[in-house]
């Protein structure tokens, strides 16, 4: 009964992760308003795709962007609250303010935030996509779109939200680090 959206297959090809959703929440192919993480097993020798298995589960707060760390082992994505934003709109995946970074273990689904990558609250940090690569000690580096200042060339903070300007971010993250913020 969900619909899959921002798909991407793993880097051995053999999986995809999307978000799963209800066709009553979204508005268009690129927004969605719910969602869980989900990884669908793929066999592409005979084109057949296995059952959806939730790894993030919405739970009031949704789940979206989803990609896969050049091992496989990870799957950075976006979360954010549902509901009402300030303007009255419902809260879509494209233009979410409270957006935050986090991290899912696939092999046990444990879910880690990426605070020092987020940087702060309310900043639109969002649509995260890993370098395709991975250093010899797990290293890996996280690109994603924020709203955050940067110096005083781009004071975000000191402007109303429509004229706040989205940047390309980037940060590293160190898997071996976990527990602890990775980023």
């Amino acid at each position: 009964g969900k619909i899959g959206y921002f798909p991407e297959f793993s880097p051995n090809d053999d999986a995809v992760v999307l978000t799963l959703t209800v066709p009553e929440q979204t508005d268009s192919a690129i927004d969605v308003r719910a969602g869980d993480i989900a990884v669908v097993d793929v066999d592409l020798a005979t084109g057949t795709f296995g059952a959806p298995r939730t790894l993030v589960p919405d739970t009031g707060e949704f789940h979206f962007y989803p990609t896969w760390s050049p091992n496989g082992d990870y799957i950075a994505f976006a979360s954010a609250p549902r509901g009402t934003g300030t303007d009255g709109n419902p809260r879509k995946s494209y233009d979410q303010q409270q957006a935050r970074l986090r991290l899912v273990r696939v092999e046990d689904g444990a879910v880690f935030d990426l605070a020092n990558a987020t940087h702060r609250e309310s900043s639109w940090s969002t649509y995260p996509k890993f370098a395709p690569f991975t250093s010899g000690s797990g290293l890996s580096f996280l690109t994603f779109n924020s709203k955050i200042d940067y110096g005083l060339i781009q004071n975000n903070s000191a402007k109303p939200d429509e004229k706040k300007v989205a940047q390309l971010w980037m940060s590293a993250v160190d898997t071996t680090k976990l527990p602890a913020d990775p980023s």
